[in-house]
């Protein structure tokens, strides 16, 4: 596994279908797609290999995080939708590696890596109402609310809405 770029405690890689079992306890965790989806769903290993192939393909920039010293995953990051001059980020950490500040430390990295490497002036995020600790993340590393949508989703009885957010260079 090729190391793409790093930060002080994670190496990136590019995603591989040699973390697809961690991929898919990650995926398939129900209070981890309360955060990330709108619906609940169960992801098969074929399921998520046609993702990790289909998003190589893409363009778009989805590496895997892995923790310095140990090799431990714990998480993805991406950069998604890219065109010329902005994307979206996307993050997601396995349960295990939340409150480590891994969620800092790489948000901080893939937008250092999207405005100076890959040359971006915008970047967008959307994070749902329910995830506090994501919207906290995008808040405090400089992302500023744009719009809101309401009502994207229920979850445990209540309206979710989904927030969005940018970040201009």
């Amino acid at each position: 596994m090729e190391k793409i770029f790093e930060s002080e405690n994670i190496d990136y890689i590019n995603i591989t279908e040699d973390l697809v079992d961690e991929y898919l306890l990650m995926v398939n965790d129900k209070e981890i797609q309360k955060m990330i989806s709108t619906v609940e769903r169960s992801y098969t290993k074929d399921q998520e290999i046609t993702w990790i192939k289909e998003a190589l393909e893409s363009g778009d920039y989805q590496f895997s995080m892995l923790e310095k010293g140990s090799n431990k995953f714990i998480g993805n990051v991406s950069l998604m939708d890219v065109d010329a001059d902005s994307c979206e980020v996307g993050i997601c950490i396995t349960n295990d590696m939340q409150d480590k500040h891994y969620g800092t430390e790489a948000i901080k990295r893939i937008i250092d890596y999207a405005f100076n490497d890959i040359k971006l002036k915008k970047i967008r995020a959307i994070v749902f109402s329910n995830n506090e600790r994501s919207m906290h993340l995008v808040e405090k590393v400089g992302f500023k609310k744009t719009s809101i949508v309401e009502n994207v989703k229920t979850v445990d009885g209540a309206s979710v809405s989904e927030v969005n957010f940018i970040l201009e260079r």
